[in-house]
């Protein structure tokens, strides 16, 4: 009886250790995953390369668009046509609308901290204003 009790005793303590150590992996899966995933995003000089040139190209890109409705708006004093008037309005709502969906996209870029968002040049602003401030916007500080 006594070996019987000994033995069901080792059993529960092997049986103890074997449930404790899938505990205990199964509880630092998550931390050990985030630093798994961090790591590998540093270790990749490419992507790290590509998102810290995305935010200047963003940036970049939205300033050629303020520079072409700043171009509209001045044709627009002049004076035109009605017809050509027209065509100017229509302008400058689609160069509004790819302005804000070229902002929203850097701003949403710019708040991945874990992933692209970390590259981020510190000379670039961390978000851009979604209306167009006077003289238009500018990337570098």
């Amino acid at each position: 009886m006594r070996n019987a009790l000994i033995a069901l005793g080792i059993v529960a303590i092997i049986v103890a250790i074997i449930v404790g150590a899938y505990a205990i992996q199964w509880s630092t899966a998550e931390v050990r995953g985030n630093v798994a995933a961090n790591e590998a995003i540093k270790a990749n000089p490419q992507f790290r390369i590509e998102a810290y040139e995305r935010f200047f190209n963003q940036c970049a890109s939205i300033q050629g668009l303020e520079a072409q409705l700043a171009a509209q708006m001045v044709e627009l004093e002049a004076k035109p046509t009605e017809k050509r008037r027209l065509q100017i309005a229509t302008n400058i709502t689609a160069l509004t609308g790819a302005r804000g969906e070229a902002v929203a996209q850097y701003n949403a870029d710019a708040r991945k901290s874990y992933t692209a968002g970390q590259f981020r040049s510190s000379s670039l602003p961390y978000e851009l204003p979604t209306l167009m401030p006077e003289g238009g916007t500018q990337c570098t500080v």
